[in-house]
């Protein structure tokens, strides 16, 4: 998963500042599904509104919703060769709820850590 060891520091307050300068959420997959948005997948702070998560058609897209787009199908370019656009948004748009509940939970033991027996050799 990384190379990183058990007992490297991780930067708590980095994460905290990156996450505070995020665009405030929760969000949401949706896909943009006609011949202006060419079928986006995308990040959106707007839940979507159908249960089969495609936002309105144009001229009605939420302007200044969304948070990232992970397939442009218009461009070669935007289309990563592993083509796991769906999972990609839907793993992009519950990052900002996971990592505010990791870093809280990691934040809550640690504090655990520090009031019992110290720090972890």
């Amino acid at each position: 998963m990384t190379d990183r060891q058990w007992n490297e520091p991780i930067d708590l307050d980095g994460i905290a500042g990156r996450l505070a300068d995020s665009t405030p959420g929760r969000w949401y997959r949706d896909v943009y599904d006609d011949e202006y948005a060419t079928s986006m997948v995308v990040v959106t702070t707007q839940e979507p509104t159908s249960g089969r998560h495609f936002a309105p058609r144009w001229p009605d897209f939420p302007r200044g919703a969304v948070v990232a787009a992970t397939l442009v199908q218009s461009g070669p370019e935007f289309c990563h060769a592993s083509e796991r656009w769906d999972q990609d948004a839907e793993f992009i748009a519950h990052a900002r709820t996971d990592v505010e509940n990791l870093l809280a939970e990691v934040i809550r033991l640690r504090a655990i850590i520090d009031t019992s027996s110290g720090p972890l050799p």
